[in-house]
């Protein structure tokens, strides 16, 4: 819950207090020893334990300020004893509590280890000024330590780099101001492949792709994690890769915006978001990312983007293989609590008895020379085919007027003549149009609405589906 109202007494006694506890887990801190140096010829990030440097794997160093975990980030660089390379390995448990990191060392060939503590503070700052050295480096085709390895890319440090410069979702022993916060896109989108099952996932400008393994998933289990969040507002969803999963973490989190002074107190007021959390399977070799996002967009990027994963399903059975067809993958996602959400509807104990519907066909409106739309078999078709709640057939004229504004379009673009095109118009008028069809039409459909191919504007992202 948050705090909407607090005396000032009360608040002063607090940050008194707080301010104490920082002050003494700081005193027991010692300084963080990592570094990005040049040593034997190579660039990479160094951890000094005693005479000893070892190399620090960038992209679980950058993970370990987001989570708590055992992480495998350190070993020796071109070393040999008595001419051969050291046995075992080393793992660290890093926590974040008590305003500090802390480190517990170990070594497999060794029976003990050690604990040291870091300030938060000097942590991030660290991490931060090792990961931008090290990639200036690798930018500039300097020698790297990790040229040879294929856990660690270029491109991943970009990744690391980029997110350590979104500081509002980094810790930190103060509160945090709306006014330090940036609003991100969180990204979930199906990419096309020879099993259909490649996706690219990310926030903001950072993003990669992976896989959904059809196999080991269960479209069921991941829809009702996604409904944890309509009633708890957080979710956890885990998206497998050979058995291996790419976890999405989604909460709800209010961020101070406003503190109104009053007499003998303050009130505040919070802006909500979304705050995303992406913890990568173990093949991509990609850092935690993590972003404050829009909370209604987020959660349609992420429904829609599944029941777009559902539709690249083959519209029939091809193996023996025990996997889902399209419309049975696509009803596993299809969720009326999710939209009921999308829709601002009050979740109701009506409205959840409505666990899930049957949808017969998917169609999309997507205009071109005589078509208004296609099916989930990409085959198209016209208003006459439709019909309403009531098994009766729909009539909607201003639809398919709307429709034959494209027929010009599409015969210029097809012998090479200039168009033009008020887009945004087009798309606002052809939405509202789509919702009334909506509204009119048997829950047998689910309505998408994308643009035509003619239309390179950039008006419209992506398609979306009609609530």
């Amino acid at each position: 819950m948050n705090v909407i109202y607090e005396k000032n007494d009360a608040r002063a006694a607090t940050n008194q207090r707080v301010m104490k506890q920082i002050s003494e887990a700081e005193k027991r801190c010692t300084p963080f020893p990592i570094s990005c140096q040049q040593r034997e010829g190579v660039w990479g990030i160094w951890m000094q334990s005693g005479d000893e440097y070892l190399l620090v794997n960038p992209i679980e160093l950058v993970s370990s300020v987001f989570a708590d975990d055992v992480y495998y980030l350190l070993e020796y660089y071109n070393k040999e004893f008595n001419g051969q390379k050291p046995k075992g390995y080393f793992y660290v448990d890093i926590r974040c509590e008590h305003h500090a990191y802390h480190w517990r060392l170990s070594h497999t060939t060794l029976a003990s280890s050690g604990i040291r503590s870091f300030s938060i503070e000097e942590y991030l700052d660290k991490t931060k000024n090792a990961i931008d050295e090290l990639y200036q480096a690798w930018s500039k085709n300097e020698p790297v330590a990790y040229a040879d390895k294929t856990d660690v890319t270029i491109e991943s440090l970009e990744l690391c780099k980029k997110q350590m410069e979104i500081k509002a979702v980094l810790p930190s022993n103060y509160v945090l101001m709306n006014a330090s916060v940036q609003e991100e896109v969180f990204q979930f989108h199906p990419i096309d492949d020879e099993w259909n099952e490649d996706y690219s996932i990310g926030i903001g400008n950072r993003a990669y792709k992976t896989t959904l393994t059809n196999w080991d998933n269960d479209l069921e289990r991941i829809r009702h994690q996604l409904e944890t969040y309509v009633y708890e507002r957080e979710a956890e969803l885990k998206l497998f890769f050979d058995m291996s999963e790419t976890t999405v973490i989604i909460k709800k989190k209010s961020v101070l915006d406003q503190i109104n002074e009053s007499k003998g107190g303050c009130s505040y007021k919070y802006k909500d978001y979304a705050l995303v959390e992406i913890r990568p399977n173990e093949f991509v070799n990609k850092p935690i990312l993590k972003g404050y996002c829009n909370e209604k967009e987020t959660i349609r990027t992420m429904y829609e983007g599944l029941l777009c994963h559902a539709l690249r399903r083959p519209l029939e059975a091809t193996s023996d293989i025990d996997l889902p067809t399209k419309m049975v993958a696509y009803n596993k996602i299809k969720s009326p609590l999710i939209e009921a959400f999308l829709k601002d509807e009050h979740v109701t104990d009506d409205a959840c008895s409505i666990r899930q519907v049957h949808v017969e066909h998917v169609l999309t409106i997507c205009p071109d020379y005589g078509q208004l739309y296609t099916d989930e078999e990409k085959l198209s078709g016209d208003l006459g085919l439709l019909y309403d709640k009531e098994g009766k057939p729909i009539q909607m004229d201003e639809l398919e007027e709307w429709q034959w504004e494209i027929n010009p379009i599409v015969v210029a673009s097809a012998t090479g003549r200039d168009y033009s095109k008020d887009w945004p118009d087009y798309h606002k008028r052809g939405w509202a149009l789509s919702k009334q069809l909506r509204e009119r039409l048997s829950t047998d459909f689910d309505l998408w609405y994308d643009c035509p191919w003619e239309d390179n504007s950039g008006t419209l992202k992506k398609k979306h589906l009609v609530l």
